[in-house]
């Protein structure tokens, strides 16, 4: 779970904006594309979001990178 925080962005989707998309554009990287999916209910895969649709692009994500390498080290 992706705990909200003030320093989220609040971003509108635009026409053509995919979840990978927005990984690139936010964070330079496509496979991040899960972390605004778990931030924002009811979103999988890459589809083509809804224009206007109101999504949390969390801004800090050294923590949820931290946490998921916590957990796969744990799985070993």
């Amino acid at each position: 779970e992706i705990e909200p925080k003030d320093s989220d962005i609040i971003y509108y989707a635009k026409f053509d904006d995919t979840l990978m998309t927005l990984a690139y554009r936010f964070y330079d990287d496509i496979s991040l594309w899960w972390i605004i999916a778990r931030a924002n209910e009811g979103f999988k895969g890459n589809t083509t979001l809804p224009i206007n649709t109101k999504l949390i692009i969390p801004k800090e994500i050294g923590e949820i990178l931290s946490e998921l390498e916590r957990l796969n080290s744990r799985v070993e």
